[in-house]
């Protein structure tokens, strides 16, 4: 026997006892136990509600039109302009912004394919944001008012960190939560998928390290960002770590790290470390880093927890809490 052919005998012997190692431990012997509906990624509470609404005008919509049928584009189109000529925007109080109209029925088209378990075609689906930003826009008219963006100021800032620190007169059972929010606040940058993404991130989301810059240990901490909306399976997702050295340097109240810092430390989250001294202690060998590992039993918990009269919860804060 040729060594080539001894290689693929090999490989075919080990393949055959790894599918019978599989069949030991639970395989079932054919598929017909396993059902064919494609499986959907779990939606936030606050997309739930919207995709339930826009659902539920559907209904209605098919109560009136029996034979609608979102798969083709006639049918989708014309429900397209329902929704359009019964929404009023929060932007224009007189009718509906082209914006609102595609991201309700990009809602609906999510929720039907969701509930009946079927597909609209990529290209029905893909033919509505024109049709909606052209046709529908000059037929009903719809609006093209967008939100103005808006920044947070220097100013902004620091006044609310004052606000926060000695003018909130709100009596806090736990000093955590006041430490909590003003994380928040100094983390909190670019949308509100980054504040969702932050607020409900584990410590198994976070690779906390120290290294070295010019000369002098840092540590810096990065979100994995598994969940990245929009780029779940792009290994280009945009990364934003936090430094623990920044030029110029802010002061100490606005130093995201510093704060974070002190949660791990107070929720006995590192390993290794278990006061300040121990981290600002911690150095790398020269040129390299190294990883400040978490503790077993901090992996799965939420950075950010929600707070009851009796302490921290295993519930991760929203970005609306």
């Amino acid at each position: 026997m040729s060594s080539k052919s001894a290689d693929e005998e090999r490989r075919r012997s080990k393949a055959d006892k790894q599918l019978e190692v599989a069949l030991h431990s639970g395989l079932p012997e054919d598929s017909s136990g396993i059902d064919s509906n494609p499986v959907y990624r779990k939606l936030a509470p606050t997309s739930e509600a919207k995709y339930a609404s826009v659902f539920e005008f559907w209904k209605a919509y098919k109560r009136k039109y029996p034979e609608a049928n979102p798969c083709e584009i006639v049918w989708l189109k014309h429900f397209a302009q329902a929704i359009a000529r019964s929404t009023i925007s929060k932007l224009d109080e007189q009718k509906a912004t082209v914006q609102l109209v595609r991201v309700k029925v990009r809602s609906f088209t999510s929720q039907w394919q969701r509930e009946t378990h079927q597909s609209i075609p990529k290209h029905v689906r893909k033919a509505m944001a024109p049709y909606i930003e052209k046709d529908l826009c000059s037929l009903i008219p719809l609006s093209n008012t967008q939100k103005a963006p808006t920044f947070l100021t220097i100013q902004n800032y620091g006044e609310m960190e004052e606000l926060l620190w000695k003018k909130d007169y709100h009596n806090y059972v736990h000093e955590g939560c006041r430490v909590d929010k003003s994380t928040l606040l100094k983390v909190h940058c670019y949308s509100s998928a980054r504040l969702q993404e932050i607020c409900n991130a584990k410590y198994e989301d976070l690779l906390c390290m120290i290294a070295w810059k010019d000369e002098e240990p840092e540590i810096k901490l990065e979100f994995k960002r598994e969940q990245c909306k929009g780029m779940a399976d792009d290994p280009k997702k945009p990364k934003h770590p936090i430094y623990e050295r920044l030029d110029p340097a802010p002061p100490l109240f606005a130093n995201a790290l510093l704060f974070l810092l002190s949660i791990f430390i107070s929720r006995r989250a590192f390993k290794k470390y278990r006061t300040l001294e121990d981290v600002l202690a911690a150095r790398a060998p020269k040129g390299k880093y190294q990883i400040m590992e978490w503790a077993d039993n901090a992996l799965g918990s939420p950075v950010f927890s929600e707070m009851t009269v009796d302490g921290l919860t295993e519930k991760a804060k929203t970005a609306s809490s």
